[in-house]
C-alpha cells in the first residue's frame, strides 16, 4: 500500500500539466460535450483521472495531451452531444498527434475551421473527421502546413468546394481520403507530390475535368478510388508506372477513350473496376494475361465493341469477371472455362453469337452465377442432362437427352448452384468478402497501412470492394 501511494506520488510529483493546457483541453471537451463539465471528472486528465479515449506525454517538465478520439471512434471515447461544436482552443494543444471526430457533428452545422491549422504543424499526424453529417464548408489551404502529418480522412460528412492546392505540402502523407463529401472542381496536380502516399480515395464526391496524369509519380500508391465522380478524360497512360498498385477503381465517372495499352504493366493489380463509364473502343487489344495476380476485374456498361479476348482465360487468380452491358461480339472463349478459380461471370445484355462450348462441369460449377442471358444469337449445346444456361436457347438441331426436360434440366442446375466441394468453399468465402470489405473500412488508418503492407508483401488479395456495385444475388439466376 505504501509502495503503490509512493509511485502515484512519484508519477504525480515528476511532472505537472499546465494551466493553459488544462483550460484548452476541458473547453474543448466541454463544447463537444454539451453540458459536460471537465474540470470536474477529470481534474487530472493526464494522471489519476484519465479521459477515455485520451493520452498524453511527457515533455520536458510537463505533460501535454497527444491523442483525442472523440465520438464513436472507440466505445469508451467521450462522446459528443447533439449541438456539439469545435472550440478554437482546440489548436492551443500544440502537443497533439491524433484528433478523431466520429458522428460529432449531426446536427448543428459546423464550419471547418479555416486558420490556426498550422499550430498543430509541428505534431499532427493523424487528423480524422468520419461522419459528421453537419460538418460543412470547404478544405482549408492552410491543412497544407501540417508538415508532420501522415493521415488525413475527412469523409462522409458534408463539405463542398475545390480541393486545396496545398494538400500537395503534405509530403508525408501515407492515406488521403476525402471521399462520401460534395467537393467539386478538378483534382489538384500537386498530388503528384505525395510519394509516400499508400491510399487515396477521393470518390462519391463531384469532382470532374481530367485525371492528372501525373498521378502516375506515385510510386508507392497501393490503392487508388476515384469512383463516383464527373471526371470526363482518358486513363492517363502514366498510370502503368504505379508498379505498387493492387486497387484501382474509376468507376461511374464520364471516362472515354480506349484503354492505356500501359494499363496491363501493372503487375500487382489485384482489383480492377472501371464499369459505368462511356469508355468505347475495344478490349481485345491487351494482353491481359499479363496481370496474374488480378481477381475482380469489371468493365460492365462501359460501350465496349469487338469481341472478348481469350487472354482473359489465362488469369489464373481471377475470381470475378463483368463484361455484362457492353455491345461485345463474336463466340464466348471456352477458355473461360479454364479458371480455376472462377465464381461470377457476368457477359449477358450484349451481342454475343455462336454455340457455347462449356462443358456441363462448367455450368455445375458456376451455377446461379453465369449470366449470358440478352445475347438473342448465343445458344449452348447439350452435354449432359443437369446443365442449361439461364436464357440461352438450345442450339438447332440439338434434342434434350431423353428422360429430362429442358426446363427440369435448367432448374437442376441453375436452381441450386452444384459445385464441386472445393469451389463451394472458395467461392463462398468470396461472396462473404463484401463484409470482410466493412470491417477494413472500419479500421484504425495505422492497421489498415499496416495490413495493406503485409498483404502486398505476402501476395495476398486486397480487401475486396466489389460490394458497392457487383451484388452476386442480383445477377442469380431464380
Amino acid at each position: 500500500m505504501f509502495l503503490a501511494q509512493s509511485v502515484t506520488e512519484d508519477y504525480r510529483n515528476s511532472a505537472y500539466m499546465l494551466d493553459s493546457e488544462k483550460q484548452a483541453f476541458y473547453s474543448v471537451l466541454e463544447a463537444l460535450g454539451g453540458d459536460l463539465n471537465a474540470s470536474n471528472l477529470y481534474p487530472d486528465p493526464c494522471g489519476l483521472t484519465p479521459v477515455p479515449g485520451t493520452s498524453c506525454d511527457q515533455f520536458g517538465d510537463f505533460w501535454y495531451i497527444t491523442v483525442l478520439n472523440l465520438g464513436d471512434v472507440y466505445d469508451n471515447s467521450p462522446k459528443c452531444s447533439n449541438n456539439a461544436v469545435l472550440h478554437p482552443s482546440i489548436f492551443n494543444l500544440t502537443h497533439l498527434k491524433t484528433l478523431s471526430l466520429y458522428k460529432c457533428f449531426v446536427n448543428a452545422p459546423q464550419i471547418m475551421p479555416l486558420t490556426q491549422w498550422g499550430n498543430l504543424g509541428g505534431s499532427l499526424q493523424s487528423l480524422i473527421f468520419r461522419n459528421n453529417v453537419a460538418l460543412v464548408g470547404e478544405l482549408p489551404p492552410e491543412m497544407g502546413k501540417l508538415a508532420s502529418l501522415e493521415f488525413l480522412v475527412v469523409t462522409e460528412n458534408n463539405m463542398k468546394g475545390n480541393l486545396p492546392k496545398e494538400i500537395g505540402n503534405l509530403t508525408k502523407l501515407r492515406k488521403l481520403v476525402l471521399s462520401h463529401n460534395q467537393f467539386y472542381g478538378t483534382i489538384p496536380p500537386s498530388l503528384e507530390f505525395l510519394h509516400e502516399l499508400l491510399i487515396l480515395d477521393l470518390s462519391f464526391n463531384q469532382l470532374q475535368g481530367m485525371i492528372p496524369p501525373n498521378l502516375g509519380n506515385l510510386n508507392s500508391l497501393v490503392k487508388m478510388d476515384l469512383s463516383d465522380n464527373g471526371l470526363q478524360s482518358g486513363i492517363p497512360g502514366r498510370f502503368g508506372e504505379l508498379k505498387s498498385l493492387t486497387f484501382l477503381d474509376l468507376r461511374n465517372n464520364q471516362l472515354h477513350g480506349n484503354l492505356p495499352v500501359s494499363l496491363i504493366e501493372m503487375a500487382n493489380l489485384q482489383e480492377l473496376y472501371l464499369s459505368n463509364n462511356p469508355m468505347g473502343g475495344t478490349i481485345d487489344f491487351l494482353h491481359w494475361s499479363n496481370l496474374q495476380l488480378l481477381i475482380n476485374l469489371d468493365l460492365s456498361a462501359s460501350r465496349y465493341v469487338g469481341k472478348i479476348p481469350e487472354s482473359l482465360g489465362k488469369m489464373k487468380m481471377l475470381r470475378y469477371l463483368a463484361l455484362n452491358d457492353n455491345a461485345l461480339s463474336g463466340k464466348v472463349p471456352k477458355e473461360l472455362a479454364d479458371l480455376p478459380n472462377l465464381c461470377s461471370l457476368l457477359l449477358n445484355n450484349n451481342n454475343l453469337s455462336g454455340a457455347l462450348e462449356f462443358s456441363s462441369k462448367f455450368y455445375q460449377r458456376m451455377g446461379r452465377y453465369l449470366a449470358l442471358w440478352g445475347n438473342s444469337r448465343l445458344c449452348y449445346v447439350v452435354q449432359g442432362q443437369n446443365f442449361a444456361p439461364n436464357g440461352v436457347s438450345l442450339c438447332p438441331g440439338m434434342v434434350v437427352a431423353p428422360g429430362k426436360s429442358h426446363e427440369a434440366s435448367l432448374n437442376s442446375v441453375a436452381g441450386s448452384g452444384v459445385r464441386s466441394c472445393s469451389s463451394v468453399i472458395q467461392c463462398l468465402l468470396y461472396h462473404i468478402s463484401a463484409w470482410y470489405s466493412r470491417i477494413w473500412q472500419n479500421l484504425n488508418p495505422v492497421n489498415q497501412i499496416l495490413m495493406a503492407a503485409a498483404k502486398l508483401v505476402a501476395g495476398s488479395s486486397h480487401p475486396s470492394k466489389h460490394e458497392k456495385s457487383i451484388d452476386p444475388e442480383r445477377y442469380s439466376i431464380k
